[in-house]
């Protein structure tokens, strides 16, 4: 049994009876229900609203009452939202700043919204106004108060499109076509306009809205706290037939095969990849490209834990040996021949994994390896995903104890070497302790009032010139020094991690720009200005100098002179906390995304809509931090690199060596031989 808590809401035949009809609009409600009812979810856990049932006012309603207020929920369990009917777009109402990093073909559909239609809309309410659509905006502020009570393991399924331009055209193969298909969407012309006051005790709740909200509609709402699965980017159309939306029948199989590993992000690619025959066989009508939206997207399909980013997808190959496994990792992600993996067979259930044994590289490539495996491993079915068990790479550090003797630097003495004898479960240690006097990459010092602070010396960090980090008395008793040392040297290991060869940099141009609105914005019009490159900020010995102000935005631009298509990622390094964050991946092109001889922007762009900020920490006078930029022939997992912040303050100001929270360690040293290169720059911003 699964408690899971599903809201499900379908419309084939809206009250205007003039709107197309949704094809299979119910029948995606009942199928789901179908596989709910497979994982043996409680029926009262799951709520169906469909056609004329579906209300403006019932669909919000009910989402409070079944997905907010619900105290069967438990924090953690899994929450579904679906929804299968028309959706469109609407004028952002006056007062909704929307910032627009994507230029319209149409004028019309400049500044607007998206929205989910429900069965009433356009009907008169009691007062006489019409009832309009549902914008993303509410959808986001319900789904950030589920998180806020219930947590974030929520999966969001909109199998409905946005654009508007789902129109039937006038030849015989069209009509023919529409015959079978229809598009899930209308015309935004042809909707209600958002008033100014829409959804106002709602929007009031939610904390976390911005000042200004982005462009870019479900996708960009909110995404932190939930997972969506939408059925077709921006601009598309999303179809269905008679047996249900193409997104939703093509989902609800992927749940039911065998795909590893199980999460969001690789059934989205299974749901692509059966899509592509339609998308050939109809290029005239069906465009459609489901999007998988989420800086959780990694994590177990209907689970509240992550996929460890140090696991990597695993595939037996006889055809290659009786004990081979292809694995998808190789050089880039610091693979060497001698690796030693874990492999662990993942069910089709929800929460089970089990470990089969190890395996070994024997050869490496730029973005993959082959492995061979122990005797003795049973394998049911070829696929399995492999954890880096064993690492070459460590860091090197000392413990000057000898330098101060007053009470409290001796009390933090006692703690530290207390942290340091506990060994971290399921972890292999990237650290080794020599004594204090010979070369190392990091000393841990105590001064005399028992504040630690860590001296850098490895060959990256030793002339930053801003402080060490600090690690204060009141932090010791909670600090969890084999997992801090871990931490950074995994930051060391990846920030360093280079091909020697270079055989793709020498034709790439990576440049820092700062942006500037485009256009005159007049006094009377309060909207957001679009974004463009303006100033180019060098890089002098490959360090980017300029001074914080609050307004302003920033992308990175890549001039591709090779003629190879190349796939890039930028992964940000911050040495004041060692967190490692992926800023980019061309992960939901699923091509490349620097093609030959053209050139990307990374920031206020379709590409990467988000621009840029940065800023300086409370009190300081500069703060530096290392941009990487990694580039392939060919996709690859790049979000293993990706850790939390493991010093300083989060968001409310706690200590982070308070919280004590936790990453598994992974990575390795370089290779040098695939097709793939590296560049590393600094960017140090200052005060006035």
């Amino acid at each position: 049994m699964v408690h899971l808590f599903a809201y499900l809401v379908s419309i084939e035949q809206y009250a205007d009876p003039e709107w197309p009809i949704v094809k299979g609009a119910d029948r995606d409600t009942s199928r789901t229900v179908a596989y709910l009812n497979k994982l043996e979810v409680p029926q009262e856990n799951v709520l169906v609203l469909t056609g004329q049932s579906a209300t403006r006012e019932a669909i919000i309603t009910k989402f409070q009452e079944h997905l907010i207020n619900n105290p069967k929920i438990k924090r953690g369990d899994p929450i579904l939202f679906h929804f299968s009917g028309h959706g469109s777009r609407s004028a952002a109402p006056k007062g909704w700043k929307v910032i627009e990093d994507e230029e319209e073909e149409e004028e019309e559909l400049r500044r607007q919204v998206e929205m989910i239609i429900p069965w009433d809309e356009g009907v008169e309410d009691l007062t006489g106004r019409k009832i309009c659509g549902i914008p993303d905006r509410t959808i986001g502020a319900l789904l950030s108060k589920v998180a806020k009570l219930h947590g974030d393991n929520i999966t969001v399924v909109l199998d409905c499109c946005h654009s508007g331009h789902g129109t039937r055209g006038g030849n015989d193969s069209a009509t023919k076509f529409f015959e079978e298909y229809s598009a899930r969407g209308v015309d935004p012309l042809r909707t209600t306009p958002l008033r100014e006051d829409i959804d106002q005790n709602i929007l009031a709740e939610d904390l976390s809205s911005p000042k200004s909200f982005r462009r870019g509609g479900f996708s960009q709402s909110h995404g932190g706290n939930h997972v969506l699965m939408a059925a077709c980017g921006q601009k598309e159309s999303a179809m269905g037939n008679k047996n249900g939306g193409l997104l939703t029948t093509y989902w609800l199989d992927a749940l039911q095969r065998d795909i590893y590993p199980r999460t969001y992000a690789e059934l989205m690619k299974y749901v692509d990849k059966q899509l592509e025959p339609l998308r050939l066989k109809h290029p005239q009508f069906i465009n459609q490209h489901p999007q998988c939206e989420g800086v959780v997207r990694d994590r177990l399909v209907f689970e509240e834990t992550m996929m460890s980013s140090d696991y990597f997808p695993a595939e037996r190959r006889k055809d290659l040996g009786e004990n081979i496994v292809r694995i998808e990792a190789g050089e880039v992600q610091g693979i060497q021949q001698g690796t030693l993996f874990e492999l662990h067979e993942m069910d089709n259930r929800l929460q089970s994994q089990r470990t089969m044994g190890s395996a070994t590289a024997i050869e490496v490539n730029a973005a993959d390896c082959i492995a061979e495996f122990a005797e003795g491993i049973v394998f049911d079915g070829s696929k399995c995903t492999a954890l880096v068990l064993q690492h070459r790479y460590h860091l090197k550090y000392s413990v000057d104890d000898a330098t101060q003797t007053s009470p409290a630097a001796k009390k933090t003495l006692a703690l530290l070497r207390k942290s340091l004898s506990k060994t971290q479960p399921n972890v292999s240690s990237l650290a080794e302790e020599v004594p204090h006097g010979e070369a190392v990459d990091l000393v841990i010092k105590i001064d005399s009032s028992g504040e630690v602070i860590l001296d850098r010396r490895d060959s990256f960090l030793r002339t930053l010139k801003t402080d060490p980090p600090r690690i204060q008395p009141d932090e010791m008793e909670t600090a969890n020094f084999p997992y801090i040392l871990n931490a950074i040297a995994r930051f060391n290991m990846h920030l360093a991690l280079t091909n020697p060869k270079h055989p793709l940099i020498d034709n790439i141009e990576f440049s820092f720009h700062r942006l500037e609105q485009s256009g005159k914005i007049e006094e009377w019009d309060d909207d957001d200005p679009l974004l463009e490159p303006a100033e180019k900020i060098p890089f002098v010995d490959d360090e980017a100098r300029f001074v914080q102000r609050d307004d302003d935005r920033y992308a990175f631009i890549l001039d591709n002179k090779h003629p190879t298509p190349l796939y890039p990622y930028l992964v940000y390094f911050d040495p004041t906390t060692y967190e490692i964050a992926t800023w980019y991946t061309p992960f939901e092109a699923q091509k490349a995304t620097l093609p030959a001889t053209q050139s990307l922007q990374i920031g206020a762009s379709p590409e990467h809509q988000g621009s840029f900020q940065f800023f300086l920490p409370e009190g300081a006078e500069l703060d530096t931090s290392f941009i990487k930029l990694v580039v392939l022939d060919s996709i690859s997992k790049m979000d293993f690199m990706n850790q939390r912040p493991v010093l300083g303050t989060d968001e409310d100001g706690e200590s982070i060596v308070k919280k004590g929270a936790q990453h598994r360690a992974g990575g390795q040293g370089a290779q040098t031989k695939g097709r793939w290169d590296s560049i590393i720059r600094i960017l140090t911003v200052t005060r006035q």
